[in-house]
């Protein structure tokens, strides 16, 4: 675990400099941490708890297993995962999972999953899963969002990374994160190459449509599904998850 601090970068760019030197300081050093304004009323910085769980870590899921709501009554959450963090809605910033896995059957997939609940409330979960999805003979980025039912989107992996991704000798890299603009909030889902660079594969908006999220859970975890519609499928689908890393803003 580890602790950091950040800023919201459109406030003031030309100072990212100064301030990622801050943090590398802050992160090497062995003092008590505190908030600090370098510049104040310019730029704000914010502590971030940042998690790691150990990884590399497997994770199986058995045929016929999934994560779907669709009307008129089908709403389906046996998909098998494991939790990383679970803090209040408010606090998450985002998360950054890895994987691979080798894909073989229709629907075979591995994801980040959000989970959203409000113990307050009746309402039912909603969630947010993204990763990867064998569809039709290729293994597609795969983002589903369940507001009240689920929506899918997909996004063919590139030809030059398709073979090495469907047997799993290439990783995947998907990150989820809190974005806000000058129209609002919302939730910004990526796939990140090797490089770094992010790629949006969708933008939700109605995470922060119930009073921005007051009073609302996240937990962020890893999830492996095996859907089986026809009941033929024998073997479990294991998925190696090689990197997984989820940031929380400690002063929210």
């Amino acid at each position: 675990m580890l602790f950091g601090f950040t800023r919201l970068r459109q406030v003031c760019p030309a100072i990212s400099g100064q301030q990622h030197r801050l943090r590398r300081a802050i992160n090497t050093s062995t003092c008590p941490l505190k908030i600090i304004s370098a510049i104040p009323r310019i730029t704000t910085y914010y502590l971030v708890k940042v998690h790691k769980m150990e990884t590399p870590f497997k994770w199986s899921a058995p045929p016929g297993s999934d994560i779907w709501k669709q009307p008129p009554s089908t709403d389906v959450f046996t998909a098998p995962f494991t939790t990383h963090s679970k803090k209040p809605l408010k606090q998450f910033i985002s998360a950054t999972l890895t994987f691979r896995t080798k894909y073989i059957h229709q629907y075979d997939q591995a994801c980040l999953l959000l989970t959203f609940t409000n113990p307050n409330s009746p309402t039912p979960r909603k969630w947010i899963k993204t990763g990867i999805e064998l569809y039709n003979d290729h293994p597609r980025y795969s983002t589903v969002t369940c507001d009240q039912w689920a929506d899918w989107s997909v996004e063919k992996v590139g030809a030059e990374n398709e073979a090495g991704v469907r047997n799993g000798e290439k990783c995947v890299t998907v990150k989820v994160q809190k974005v806000q603009d000058a129209l609002g909030l919302c939730m910004w889902t990526y796939r990140v190459d090797e490089d770094g660079d992010k790629t949006p594969l969708r933008q939700t908006n109605w995470v922060y449509g119930d009073n921005g999220g007051e009073g609302w859970d996240l937990e962020v975890a890893a999830a492996v599904a095996r859907p089986d519609p026809k009941k033929e499928i024998k073997e479990d689908l294991e998925v190696t998850f090689e990197k997984f890393k989820v940031e929380w803003d400690e002063t929210a």
